[in-house]
């Protein structure tokens, strides 16, 4: 089985630019400090390749939509209908592309982190997708 959240398959201009603006928030600073934990002095460094690679020019032509038909397994999909890093199109294409069953949930007032923001909502569809 699979559980999938805020996935992304390709790049697209919202990704860039919610990259952009992640390096501008004050959620950056906070981002830093945890990570700290798991990579010490460097965790800044790990941020910064993280927004090198998106945003490198050799990115922007990253898709991996045709490995997904390659996948065959039960699936749980989820997004949030606020994400700032990606469009629905990665939700419905993910779950037009693998094989198996899947299901799909769009979860409402939600951003990129669908376990922190919607946390009880996304513990039920997990849970329910466990259960089956």
């Amino acid at each position: 089985s699979l559980i999938c959240m805020a996935a992304h398959i390709y790049e697209e201009e919202i990704t860039r630019s919610g990259i952009r603006a992640f390096f501008t928030h004050p959620e950056f600073e906070q981002t830093k400090s945890k990570l700290e934990k798991h990579h010490g002095s460097k965790s800044e460094k790990v941020l910064n390749s993280w927004r090198d690679t998106w945003l490198s020019d050799d990115f922007k032509n990253w898709n991996i939509t045709s490995l997904l038909p390659r996948i065959n397994c039960p699936a749980l999909l989820l997004q949030g209908d606020r994400d700032e890093y990606a469009t629905k199109k990665h939700l419905l294409n993910i779950g037009m592309n693998l094989r198996g069953a899947r299901s799909s949930h769009l979860i409402r007032d939600c951003g990129h982190v669908p376990y922190k923001e919607q946390k009880e909502a996304t513990l039920n569809l997990i849970t329910s997708f466990i259960r089956r």
